[in-house]
């Protein structure tokens, strides 16, 4: 089924009529290696390492952070435990670890205001306005109304002394940049905050609610259009990895 859906998508893109917002694609099938688009992961694989890189990294294994997010999200989905568990072939322990975190975000006061009136994965597809490339996201939850989008993220440590650091490291701010340009390009309209919700994968399982404003986004576009254009010289065969000037070393 997966496979059927990836040439449909491929198809729509050759065509030239993929743009716009989806709310029944399998995350199988968006997962897909040859699903059509760029994402906000091979965008920041590119633009913090190289194209390499990213070849080298989409040919291994998926790592165990992601599918703990994806136990996580299927929580958050309202999935039965009994079909996780079979999925992922978890014991009981395993499930209670990830129904404590789901209960943690839940029991957050601001959990209504971010989740009321949101759709559940919500993928859009835009043409990149400054390069023409075809992009994709997918949105743990989109607020039709608000134009808010959410993200969950499993950590080690959700606190604000520490989770910042974090976000920095992992280069949360360009995906909250790259997803807010492809909504706004998919939806004709302005994405005024970018919210992570962050919890913890180990007890107490605390959860925090953090944000991004639309100016920060700003910040990130021209790095993300570097991004854009390093991409599509690499499929042109012309991608050599680093710099090859001598940088200067500052810290």
């Amino acid at each position: 089924m997966s496979d059927k859906i990836v040439k449909q998508f491929q198809e729509l893109a050759k065509l030239g009529k993929i743009e716009g917002i989806y709310d029944d694609i399998p995350e199988s099938a968006y997962n897909h290696p040859d699903f059509p688009a760029i994402r906000s992961g091979m965008l920041k694989s590119v633009l913090y390492k190289s194209w390499h890189h990213y070849i080298s990294s989409a040919q291994k294994e998926v790592p165990e952070h992601f599918i703990e997010g994806r136990i996580f999200h299927s929580f958050m989905e309202g999935v039965s435990e009994a079909d996780i568990r079979r999925e992922h072939n978890l014991i009981g322990p395993d499930l209670a670890k990830y129904r404590q975190m789901s209960n943690s975000v839940r029991s957050h006061p601001r959990f209504e205001e971010t989740h009321k009136d949101s759709k559940r994965e919500i993928t859009f597809f835009a043409n990149c306005r400054y390069t023409g490339q075809l992009l994709r996201c997918r949105c743990d939850l989109w607020n039709p109304s608000t134009n808010l989008i959410t993200d969950y993220k499993t950590t080690l440590d959700a606190s604000p002394e520490a989770f910042p650091s974090a976000a920095r490291r992992l280069h949360y701010r360009m995906s909250a940049c790259f997803y807010a340009a492809v909504v706004n390009w998919a939806t004709n309209r302005h994405v005024e905050e970018f919210r992570i919700i962050a919890v913890e994968k180990k007890e107490p399982h605390f959860s925090a609610q953090y944000f991004y404003t639309a100016d920060s986004f700003e910040l990130e576009t021209e790095a993300m259009v570097n991004g854009l254009k390093q991409i599509a010289e690499a499929r042109k065969g012309g991608n050599i990895g680093y710099s090859t000037n001598t940088i200067e070393l500052r810290y």
